[in-house]
């Protein structure tokens, strides 16, 4: 997976800035209602102070993934093929 660098992220939660940190994104753009209730035209996807408190901890508290370490451990995938004679035979991919 590529190296992300930034995030503009225009979600309510704090997951997609969780995702990306673990996979090495160090820039954060999200937007934020300090004031509260004022109507804006992000408001739709701005958080909280408070929810902002929790998504920077998430953030801050997420580790990225060694990538090295886990291609070095990855499993293949398993899953089963029909042939033409209705028999079912593995499948790694």
């Amino acid at each position: 997976m590529k190296n992300w660098q930034a995030l503009s992220d225009h979600t309510k939660g704090s997951v997609l800035g969780a995702i990306f940190r673990a996979h090495g994104c160090q820039f954060f753009e999200k937007h934020v209602d300090f004031v509260g209730g004022e109507k804006t035209p992000d408001s739709c996807v701005s958080m909280t102070a408070d929810e902002f408190k929790l998504y920077r901890s998430i953030i801050r508290s997420t580790k990225p993934v060694d990538h090295e370490k886990r291609r070095k451990y990855a499993r293949n995938t398993w899953g089963v093929q029909k042939t033409e004679r209705g028999y079912f035979r593995p499948l790694v991919t």
